[in-house]
């Protein structure tokens, strides 16, 4: 999840904690020495670079996500942050000895969704500065910056942002986790709602909020072919926090593979999180015994389904056969096949019109008999 970091006092790093801090770094860049020339008398002292402790969150490894930051001294208009590694630098004029307004605004951008610009934190304080100084005096990191809340709902959009919710976006938010076989595709309803994940890691979250109080339900609406799902913590009413710990528990069908071509026999199903020694996946073989029979085989005309598609020699021309009986090559026209292929003692001819004597059929020599 996002790696928070809150709050960042100056800090002395010791050889074996390290420690990370943000420090916006206010140089008052005059010339170099102590302010004792005509022109530069009572000016803060400018070989020193003036530190300001700020709150905001770390860097998140592997996103795109960044933060800007502007500052207004003595309500003169905001000047932009400008970004150096961990730090903010901002180089002004001589500072003036004395009390000084400072309104600072600390943006979080996140770049990955649009670079949708998040305010994270404010500070809006009198400070003074004393002869000398390399620091803005009784600045508290903790209690002197205010979190805002965009949507209303109780909780900083600092706070929404750490446990990964869109603080810009009313209610809370609902995510989980799969468990042993993770589709790469799955459909999810949330209240009704239909939602197709494709599942980068082990995580998902929808998109939209629900409020405290509302309910929600989550199902599973199309089960990955072959696979089956259950819920856990798949219902619940919000209350005041995001919910997170719905888990998916999804496992396997496999089908035993007798004759080894790749498809199984769609009566021997096995759940199993990985797959057993000679089952498969796919479920289609309409003859387990046959490796030349299976989805993948080419349909010949031998009156068998070799592609297991419900049909027998599609493709093929059917003729109709007339059954011939005294093998003299002339069938019975009232005995007749539909085949693409003459069965055993059938013929084309249908102009027998005595089928029990071979003597007697349209090609014979009439006689006086």
């Amino acid at each position: 999840m996002f790696s928070i970091l809150k709050y960042v006092p100056v800090v002395k790093l010791s050889n074996t904690v390290f420690s990370v801090f943000v420090l916006f770094l206010l140089a008052a860049c005059t010339d170099a020495g102590k302010s004792t020339s005509a022109n530069n008398e009572g000016t803060a002292d400018n070989s020193n670079t003036l530190l300001l402790p700020v709150k905001m969150r770390s860097h998140i490894a592997g996103h795109s996500d960044s933060y800007t930051a502007t500052i207004s001294i003595d309500g003169a208009a905001a000047i932009n942050m400008t970004r150096n590694g961990d730090s903010f630098e901002l180089n002004l004029p001589g500072l003036e000895l004395g009390e000084h307004s400072v309104f600072i605004i600390i943006n979080y951008i996140d770049t990955d969704n649009g670079g949708t610009v998040i305010p994270v934190a404010t500070l809006s304080k009198n400070v003074a500065i004393a002869e000398g100084a390399n620091s803005f005096p009784a600045v508290d990191p903790v209690n002197d910056y205010i979190e805002p809340d965009n949507d209303g709902d109780g909780r900083s959009n600092f706070d929404e942002l750490s446990d990964g919710t869109n603080p810009l976006v009313e209610g809370r938010a609902i995510s989980g986790t799969f468990s042993e076989f993770i589709p790469t595709s799955i459909e999810l309803h949330l209240n009704g709602a239909a939602h197709t994940f494709t599942i980068q890691n082990d995580q998902f979250s929808f998109p939209e909020r629900i409020d405290d109080s509302d309910e929600y339900i989550i199902t599973v609406a199309t089960p990955p072919a072959n696979t089956v799902c259950e819920i856990s913590n798949g219902n619940g009413t919000v209350s005041s926090t995001n919910i997170s710990n719905i888990e998916i528990y999804c496992i396997k069908i496999w089908f035993i593979d007798n004759d080894s071509d790749g498809f199984g026999n769609s009566f021997t199903p096995l759940l199993a999180t990985t797959q057993p020694q000679g089952y498969v996946s796919d479920n289609r073989d309409c003859n387990d015994t046959n490796s030349a029979i299976n989805p993948a085989a080419t349909e010949i005309n031998d009156g068998i389904d070799n592609d297991c598609d419900d049909q027998v020699d599609e493709g093929f021309k059917n003729v109709t056969w007339y059954q011939d009986l005294d093998g003299d090559n002339y069938g019975n026209i009232n005995v007749v096949i539909s085949n693409i292929t003459a069965p055993e003692n059938y013929v084309a001819d249908s102009s027998d019109c005595n089928d029990s004597n071979a003597q007697i059929n349209a090609g014979a020599v009439e006689v006086f008999d």
